[in-house]
């Protein structure tokens, strides 16, 4: 989604596997709690581990030089998005992806049942796979 922020980017319509969320602090915070960032044993006990999550919070959005959530106008305005969540997603969940896709008019969420973060198509590859091909369908057809 950020990419389509930089002029020349252009695409049809738009399909998010296990994302993107609303706010970023608390995308970065399940990172943490999923150990799906790798942190060096010191830092992994608290108070430490208390410290790299606020720093973490606090600089990590500030890192990526965007604004987030993206504008709802221009490009947003008019390309069909698909966001796709899984029901257990710890990292990014349904919630969370239901709020971003809110902003925009052309979105369409999906709740993937039974999937964790980016296991949807690993979980349920045929419900996966007519999710995908009907919102295309409807989209570019």
């Amino acid at each position: 989604m950020w990419a389509l922020t930089h002029d020349g980017f252009e695409l049809d319509a738009l399909v998010c596997d296990s994302g993107p969320g609303h706010d970023v602090p608390p995308l970065l915070r399940k990172f943490l709690e999923a150990e799906a960032l790798p942190l060096p044993a010191v830092l992994k006990g608290e108070p430490a581990r208390s410290v790299v999550a606020r720093t973490l919070c606090a600089v990590g959005p500030a890192m990526l030089r965007a604004q987030w959530p993206p504008p709802a106008t221009g490009k947003f305005a008019k390309i069909p998005l698909l966001f796709m969540s899984g029901e257990h997603d710890a990292i990014v969940p349904p919630s969370s992806v239901d709020a971003l896709a809110e902003r925009y008019a052309q979105a369409e969420t999906h709740v993937l049942p039974g999937a964790e973060h980016l296991l949807g198509l690993e979980t349920d590859p045929e419900g996966y796979a007519s999710v995908v091909l009907d919102f295309l369908e409807r989209a570019l057809g």
